[in-house]
């Protein structure tokens, strides 16, 4: 079991590594489990269970499908004989200690809002309320991105740089870091782009050449793309892509543009005075 998770109508479980009659699939299956499916399970778990096989076409309505996008290729229903097995994960295993962690200690609403800017799991949030931050402009609070990993990866450039951690040992910290979270978050597009992008950067600045923008996006694309193809189709993907992309393009023309903007210094002396009140 790769993941576990809910919704409307129940629970279901992602299970990667599979083999069905004897033949290993090369993808994931969506398994949505009954009222009484079976044997407990979660995360890390091995599980076996009878049921019939989905296919699930990769470009329904003209759009790619969500699953299809996530590696998932199957979807099936189990309603009973589901038998399990405890199996060590790494990744599902924190995963699970943070849900448990917030839910037992937290009212469910704000654990479920907490889960979901932290590792990107919306499912477990109120419909209304998603709705909400969809309407409010901020949901992409719950897309694991650039600005998780950049906070990540800032907050620990900081530290090594004032203890003055050796700048290898500090780079293997930073990269290591950035895509051990990503594997909590699931490997998302959004999030694995974006580390790579740090990884670009740590190693330029070892190799002491000039990290170019562009340039490492467009090695994480291609990364991206070789792992898998389907994700050039994803709307995921591509605002990640475009919206980081625009900012590279655009950033220096609107800063030169601003900077030709004259200021009135009454308005200037009075914001440095408000921020140094801060």
């Amino acid at each position: 079991v790769k993941e576990k998770s809910a919704f409307s109508s129940g629970e279901y479980i992602i299970v990667t590594d599979v083999s069905a009659n004897g033949t290993k699939l090369k993808h994931d299956i969506i398994v949505y489990l009954g009222n009484s499916y079976g044997d407990f399970c979660d995360n890390g778990y091995k599980v076996k269970f009878k049921s019939s096989l989905t296919v699930f076409d990769a470009f329904s309505y003209g759009k790619l499908n969500y699953n299809a996008e996530n590696n998932i290729k199957y979807r099936c229903t189990v309603n009973g004989g589901l038998k399990s097995g405890y199996r060590f994960s790494l990744f599902g295993e924190i995963r699970s200690c943070i849900r448990k962690t917030l839910f037992n200690n937290i009212e469910y609403e704000t654990a479920a809002v907490c889960y979901g800017m932290l590792v990107g799991e919306t499912a477990f949030i109120d419909d209304n309320a998603l709705t909400n931050f969809r309407y409010g402009g901020i949901a992409h609070i719950f897309a694991v991105s650039g600005l998780h990993i950049g906070i990540i990866f800032g907050i620990l450039s900081f530290l090594c740089k004032k203890l003055r951690v050796n700048k290898y040992a500090g780079a293997v910290l930073c990269i290591f870091s950035v895509f051990f979270y990503a594997g909590i978050c699931g490997f998302t597009v959004s999030s694995v782009r974006a580390a790579i992008m740090c990884a670009i950067a740590v190693f330029s600045k070892l190799i002491y050449a000039k990290n170019d923008g562009m340039n490492s996006l467009s090695a994480a694309v291609i990364i991206l793309l070789f792992i898998n193809p389907f994700s050039l189709f994803s709307v995921g993907f591509q605002l990640s892509v475009c919206a980081v992309g625009g900012i590279f393009i655009f950033s220096n023309p609107i800063t030169r543009l601003l900077s030709r903007i004259k200021i009135p210094p009454a308005l200037l002396n009075k914001t440095q005075k408000t921020s140094i009140k801060r």
